[in-house]
């Protein structure tokens, strides 16, 4: 990733799990990841936003600005996988995966081994899987047959 901070004592901090480290002395929350229409419908739940954290410290170890929140992800240091149970006939539990990708974690789509996902479900997936892996997000897809994945594949490179 480019770093974009504003000063030379500006550095950027990825995502990981809270509580393993204390929280820096200072930052400024910095948007660095913007994704439209996620879902391929042009539906707004479709519009994810990835916020970040850019350290802004003087020679003197002071804070130069930004203050210690607990709605960003400043805590963190790496993406976890976090799994999303697709069940057959429902759909992408939307809510759930754009939760996911604002935490700046990385989702592990676990289908039921025993079901037959619809095209309009593996369509979806696909848009998905697309979207994600042309930004750089890690995303797996667990529990389909090798014949699913074959037709999940051919569906996501096939616009």
């Amino acid at each position: 990733m480019i770093d974009h901070s504003p000063s030379p004592q500006a550095t950027w901090t990825s995502t990981a799990k809270e509580g393993e480290l204390p929280p820096p002395p200072c930052y400024a929350p910095w948007v660095f990841m913007e994704i439209h229409d996620l879902f391929g419908d042009k539906s707004p739940e479709g519009n994810v936003v990835r916020v970040g954290c850019l350290h802004e410290l003087g020679p003197d170890g002071t804070c130069q600005s930004g203050s210690p929140s607990s709605r960003t992800a400043c805590l963190r240091r790496a993406p976890c996988r976090r799994t999303v149970h697709l069940t057959d006939g429902s759909g992408l539990p939307r809510a759930q995966i754009r939760e996911i990708l604002q935490a700046g974690d990385e989702p592990v789509l676990e289908f039921d081994p025993r079901s037959n996902p619809s095209d309009s479900t593996l369509f979806e997936t696909a848009h998905l899987l697309r979207k994600l892996r042309n930004t750089g997000i890690d995303v797996t897809v667990a529990g389909l047959s090798v014949a699913q994945k074959a037709k999940l594949g051919r569906m996501e490179w096939k616009r």
